[in-house]
């Protein structure tokens, strides 16, 4: 394993699942159910709701199993990432912090909340768009990641980030 990229994707879940649980204990104390604060007027409103489902509401009021589901593919997460560690290219590794992130934000919500705390509202996204959270965006950013490197041809991949940037 290398202790760089170990470094980089253990730091990263706890800044970024920290960063998470902040903002929505924010929100849950600031915050008036359903009713908006305009951020940036026609743009952006912060209302706070809560989601017992997945992403947008699927399966709504299923919170045992979705903490449950989440709660393995968390762990799935976890393990996967642990036994490549040594071989993730930069891509790889910042897909794993963040789909892990985003996993653990939400779990964590569902564990002690038994719901989801969603705050962010984006007015510009077409149609009625959920309502949505840190680790939600997280979900969405290993996904960019992932097809990055994906669609990146294999030699303009960096294999261990320390190395490329001076660090070992």
């Amino acid at each position: 394993m290398k202790k760089r990229n170990f470094i980089i994707w253990s730091f990263g879940i706890l800044f970024l699942v920290g960063l998470d649980q902040t903002t929505k204990l924010w929100a849950r104390q600031n915050l008036s159910f359903n009713e908006p604060i305009s951020v940036v007027d026609g743009i952006l409103n912060f209302r706070l709701l809560f989601n017992t489902g997945a992403a947008f509401s699927f399966l709504s009021g299923k919170t045992s199993f979705l903490a449950l589901f989440s709660l393995l593919v968390a762990g799935g997460l976890v393990y996967f990432a642990i036994k490549k560690m040594a071989t993730l290219n930069l891509f790889q590794l910042l897909f794993f912090v963040f789909v892990t992130s985003g996993a653990v934000g939400n779990l964590i919500d569902r564990m002690f909340l038994q719901r989801v705390t969603d705050f962010i509202d984006l007015l510009i996204l077409p149609g009625d768009f959920p309502v949505f959270n840190f680790a939600d965006v997280y979900i969405n950013i290993a996904l960019v990641f992932i097809l990055i490197d994906y669609f990146l041809p294999e030699k303009t991949k960096i294999v261990n980030p320390s190395e490329e940037a001076g660090l070992s």
